[in-house]
């Protein structure tokens, strides 16, 4: 907590607005989950959900608004908790950001279901799941390219080197036979000296 205080502290003197608001998103944090004190949690939680407009990094935002939901939730104010996690999710899908989009359908449908609003958690999960699905299509084409390129580029190399061993032995017969073309005639020029 004191750590806290001190960074708020140095944040406040420079007027660095977003960490100033982390700052007491994190403040929040530690009163509710580790000290209990729901409502200097709830002070410093309102704190920082003023300071919101004033987060310019539309990431920082969606992070925001994510662990102000998430305080609410702990909280059990699932209605602020849902607006957030919803603002949080309108950021993401503005930015194109799978990974919290997918981070905020989840959170929805844990939100959904304990306000026992079923359907809107099953439609919320299976948008959960096809981001899911997708991030990991994603990830398993990019591993499959990389294997194919690795593949392709060993299969180039091996013939290269087939290639290479194949040139090789033909200079190497070449030469053979030029060596032996030359004894034949050193030996014809020697048996002419004879004569």
């Amino acid at each position: 907590l004191e750590c806290f205080q001190k960074a708020l502290s140095i944040h406040e003197d420079l007027g660095n607005k977003t960490d100033i608001a982390f700052n007491n998103l994190g403040i929040g944090k530690l009163y509710l989950v580790h000290l209990s004190d729901n409502q200097k949690a709830r002070e410093y939680l309102l704190k920082a959900v003023n300071m919101l407009d004033e987060v310019e990094s539309k990431y920082n935002k969606i992070s925001m608004y994510r662990g102000i939901s998430e305080l609410y939730e702990k909280l059990k104010d699932y209605s602020n908790a849902t607006k957030y996690q919803s603002k949080g999710l309108a950021l993401a899908l503005e930015v194109g950001s799978k990974e919290m989009i997918k981070q905020c359908y989840g959170e929805l449908a844990s939100l959904d279901s304990a306000m026992n609003n079923y359907r809107g958690a099953f439609e919320n999960y299976k948008l959960y799941k096809q981001i899911n699905d997708t991030i990991f299509n994603f990830e398993k084409d990019k591993k499959i390219t990389s294997l194919q390129m690795r593949y392709d580029f060993d299969k180039i190399q091996d013939s290269t080197k087939a290639v290479q061993v194949l040139k090789d032995a033909v200079t190497a017969k070449e030469i053979a036979n030029q060596k032996r073309i030359r004894n034949i005639i050193l030996a014809g020029l020697g048996i002419v000296i004879c004569l």
